[in-house]
């Protein structure tokens, strides 16, 4: 697990385009530049740039292209999950909201990506969408506790779901994506 620990790597991904190619990456695996390229809509120089930000800031390495070619640059996420820690050198609000932002826009692009997707889906794979929200009155430490034991039980599913499916079972790629945090209107 990747954690942006840092004001430096919270800047890292601040910026749409690398949060799209560690995504890429860790959603099919392994990459080119061009393959990457193809993914993102960007062009294999800006992914080129994005992906030696990534590489500095630890969420990306680069890799043996699989089939020996020593030209190609091949690429992969150092790990397949990256949460979000605390940052008390110096509170970088502006970086940090930068990210968490970035972090917002990117689930909403997921989301309808999914939506335009929707009507050539099966029933069952249609019908099981779920976003449901709730407001409830808790106190900070409430909130981290809650936090904690949702990622606890995503963590059990994910282990869980890795180890029994593979891609030819039925089984798909599944975005859990959930937001904790004071209400404010």
């Amino acid at each position: 697990m990747s954690r942006l620990d840092s004001v430096e790597r919270m800047r890292v991904l601040a910026h749409p385009t690398r949060a799209l190619i560690l995504g890429a990456l860790r959603v099919r695996g392994d990459m080119t530049v061009g393959q990457l390229s193809e993914v993102v809509g960007e062009a294999a120089g800006s992914v080129s740039y994005h992906l030696g930000k990534l590489e500095k800031g630890g969420l990306v390495r680069r890799v043996p292209s699989p089939d020996g070619d020593g030209r190609k640059s091949c690429w992969q996420a150092v790990a397949p999950v990256t949460e979000f820690g605390d940052v008390s050198d110096g509170d970088d609000l502006e970086s940090e909201n930068m990210m968490l932002h970035t972090f917002g826009v990117m689930a909403s692009r997921m989301l309808d990506r999914f939506l335009e997707a929707r009507h050539a889906m099966s029933d069952e794979w249609a019908d099981a969408l779920d976003l449901s929200d709730t407001v409830i009155r808790m106190t900070p430490a409430d909130l981290d506790a809650l936090g904690a034991e949702i990622g606890e039980v995503v963590a059990r599913w994910k282990s869980r779901c890795d180890a029994e499916h593979h891609e030819s079972d039925g089984s798909e790629n599944v975005s859990v994506s959930w937001m904790l945090y004071r209400l404010v209107l």
